[in-house]
Order: C-alpha cells, then structure tokens, then sequence
C-alpha cells in the first residue's frame, strides 16, 4: 500500500511539475494561433488590394490603348496650332487687350443705340400687318427705356395710340362666299 501510495503521490508531483509547463505551452500555441489568423487576414486583404491594384491597372492600359492612336494622330495638329497661336501672339500689339476693350464698349454703345430703332421698325411692321413682336425681344436698357410712354402722355393715351396701329380683323362674310364656290366648282 504504500507503495501504491508513494506511486500516486510522484504522479501527482510529476503532474504539478508539468502542470506548469504545459499550461504555459497551451497559452503560447493559442497565441501563435491567433497571430496566424490575423496574419493570415492581413495577407488576405494585401492580396485583395492587389488583385483591385491589377485590375485598375488593366483599366488604364486598355485606355491607353483606347485614346493614343488619337492623340498621336492629333499630336501634329495641336502643335502646329501651338506654333501659330505663338506666332499670332508674337505679331499682336501690345496693347490689344485695351482695344479689344473699347470695341466691345463701342458694340455695346451701337446696340443700346439701335434699341429705339428696332422698336420704331416693330411699330412699322406692325402698322403694315407684318408681326409686332420680333422673334427676340431687345435687351438694352434705351430700348425698354423707349417702350415706356412719354411722361407728359397718360396711359389711356398710348393704348388708344397702340389700337390705331392694329390692322382690323377680317370679316368672315367675305371668306365665306369663297369657300362656297370652291365647293360649287368642285361638283
């Protein structure tokens, strides 16, 4: 007996002495593992960002291909528009940005002057059954400052004036006796 109890009790120690060990083995492979694992998920990602990185780059490259035969093609004439904008540029006068300037100042002028001449011609278009209104409408401000009445005119006064131009309506009798013998003649 106790022999078989000497026999236990070195089991026993034997296994608190590895007990330790073992335990602190088992921590150390659950940790490798989980380093694996998050390795391997890193390195799962990586090859997902390169697989994404290829494909963007076929994607270039097909449109290379796609647009430099054209921009080869172009390439002469785009330097040869280069050259002559250089040269045009080379022969221009220093000051044509004030010139360019003052001639659109000056179109502006004329158009805003035209303005009450455009409105005398609708009112003349008008009087000789032609449309009164124009198919755009002018936008300079003499030409809306003309549209108004003069101050010494009441309004009643312009309108009366407006309805004398208009051309009277056309009476259906005298279309009607037409139609009819357009119809008499066709039977």
């Amino acid at each position: 007996m106790a022999a078989s109890q000497d026999r236990s009790e070195f089991i026993s120690e034997l296994i608190n002495l590895l007990a330790g060990p073992v335990t602190a083995g088992v921590k150390k492979a659950g940790e490798a593992n989980r380093k694996r694992m998050e390795i391997q998920e890193h390195v799962e990602h990586l090859v997902g960002e390169l697989q994404h990185t290829i494909a963007v780059g076929q994607r270039l490259v097909r449109l290379l291909d796609d647009i430099e035969e054209p921009l080869r093609a172009a390439l002469p004439q785009l330097t040869r528009a280069a050259d002559l904008l250089g040269r045009i540029l080379d022969e221009a006068p220093d000051d044509l940005p004030t010139k360019l300037r003052s001639s659109a100042e000056s179109l502006t002028k004329l158009a805003d002057g035209l303005g009450p001449l455009m409105l005398l011609a609708q009112g003349a278009a008008g009087m000789f059954g032609g449309s009164a209104r124009p198919a755009s409408a002018p936008t300079s401000a003499t030409a809306r400052t003309a549209s108004k009445p003069p101050a010494g005119t009441s309004a009643k006064s312009s309108s009366a004036a407006k309805k004398s131009t208009r051309t009277p309506p056309k009476t259906s009798s005298s279309a009607t006796p037409v139609k009819k013998r357009a119809t008499s003649k066709k039977s």
